[in-house]
């Protein structure tokens, strides 16, 4: 080491130095190699003192002229431009691998579709300025399909990030789609042939269960039927025992098997509509006989 070497040329060997390291602790003699070296070790700094004998009092290492030698050389101005130079060249690197990870980083997936319990009351409604709930699925179908509430009010459910359009969330879309054709089927009901009340007992059986039921209507395409035990939705195929009674005009129908899909649930739940797929000649001719004798 240059500065080491001019150090040790000016000194002659001597151990003639005391070090101060606080309070009343020092150590020594020290040569001024000793000194030096204890500098690099950072076992002290150079405002550390010394004293040897003949002198005043004791002095920091760097006011010694005779250490001054091995102070390290003043920096250039261009170790400025150097340093800038390389931190600016660290942020381009720097700015460079975030722009690359963007680049890389993939859209994420959408959030799972959340599994809905129809009778799970954990829908919220928002309508005219009011929070409403909380609801099953099946409510608010319930509110859909007798009008109660709009496709466009809020709604909402814990696992959602914001409020949104029930005709927007995706199983309410789909009961929408029901509800649409449902009322379509009504539609049609309403403009086909003609109907007549009619009283009469039925007897149907679904997933070995024997439900009872009245009619509430008849034509020669298919009747109302009306039971707080829905056998199915729309598509439901089915087999029943009809027997009219009550009035005279109704007795000319005589008990039939019928057999038919149903075609509509009704907005309260508690009936449906079935249409006639196999019917027997002599109970169609006396529907159309009944229907006609009330025109």
């Amino acid at each position: 080491m240059e500065n080491t070497a001019k150090l040790l040329l000016g000194e002659d060997g001597s151990a003639q130095w005391y070090l101060a390291l606080g309070g009343e602790a020092w150590v020594g003699p020290l040569t001024s190699s000793d000194v030096y070296k204890k500098i690099l070790s950072k076992e002290i700094t150079w405002g550390h003192y010394l004293w040897k004998p003949g002198d005043l009092d004791w002095t920091r290492i760097c006011d010694l002229p005779f250490f001054q030698a091995t102070f390290p050389d003043r920096p250039g101005k261009s170790m400025h431009s150097k340093i800038q130079a390389r931190l600016a060249e660290e942020l381009s690197l720097k700015q460079k691998t975030v722009q690359k990870a963007q680049q890389n980083k993939k859209t994420p997936p959408p959030p799972p579709s959340i599994p809905d319990g129809p009778l799970e009351k954990i829908w919220y409604l928002h309508d005219e300025g009011s929070q409403l709930g909380p609801f099953s699925f099946e409510e608010v179908t319930r509110f859909l399909k007798i009008n109660r509430i709009d496709p466009h009010v809020y709604a909402w459910r814990d696992g959602m990030a914001n409020w949104d359009r029930l005709d927007r969330i995706r199983i309410f879309e789909d009961a929408l789609k029901h509800i649409a054709v449902s009322r379509a089927h009504s539609a049609q009901d309403q403009r086909g042939t003609p109907r007549r009340p009619l009283v009469a007992r039925i007897f149907l059986s679904h997933d070995d269960a024997m439900i009872v039921a009245v009619c509430r209507d008849i034509s020669v395409g298919g009747m109302q039927v009306l039971t707080d035990k829905v056998p199915g939705g729309p598509g439901t195929r089915l087999k029943m025992n009809v027997s009219p009674s009550g009035s005279e005009d109704t007795k000319k129908i005589q008990p039939f098997i019928a057999e038919g899909t149903v075609v509509r649930v009704l907005e309260d739940h508690c009936g449906f509509s079935f249409r006639f797929e196999k019917l027997p000649d002599r109970a169609r001719r006396a529907i159309e006989s009944y229907i006609t004798s009330a025109i």
